[in-house]
C-alpha cells in the first residue's frame, strides 16, 4: 500500500501539477476506493471528461463480476477500473478526477 501512494503522490505531482498537500489526499482517498473495491461495493463521485459528475456504484470484487476480456494492452497507472454495478459493464476513470467515495 505504502509504495502505490508514493507513486500516487508522485504522479498526481508530476502529470497533474499538484501541491504536494494536494496530493498526498488524493493518493490517500484513492488508495482507499481501491482497497474498498477489492472487497466490496462502494458509491463513489468522480468528474468525467465533459466536465459532469458521475455518480457510481461499482466493485472488483472477482467472485462479483465477470472476467475482463479486453485488447491486452495494459491499464494505464492514471486510470482506475471498476465493473459499474447499474450499467453491468466495466468502466473506467482518471485517478484525479475522484471527488469522494463511500462505503
Amino acid at each position: 500500500m505504502k509504495n502505490r501512494r508514493l507513486e500516487l503522490i508522485e504522479y498526481f505531482m508530476k502529470k497533474c501539477s499538484m501541491a504536494i498537500e494536494e496530493a498526498k489526499k488524493k493518493a490517500d482517498m484513492n488508495c482507499e476506493l481501491y482497497d474498498a473495491l477489492s472487497n466490496r461495493e462502494v458509491r463513489f463521485k468522480f468528474l468525467k471528461k465533459d466536465g459532469s459528475i458521475r455518480d457510481a456504484r461499482g466493485t472488483m470484487r472477482h467472485d462479483a463480476i465477470p472476467p475482463i476480456m479486453g485488447t491486452g494492452r495494459p491499464l494505464g497507472f492514471g486510470l482506475q477500473l471498476f465493473f459499474d454495478l447499474d450499467c453491468m459493464s466495466y468502466r473506467s476513470f482518471k485517478k484525479e478526477n475522484l471527488i469522494s467515495y463511500e462505503v
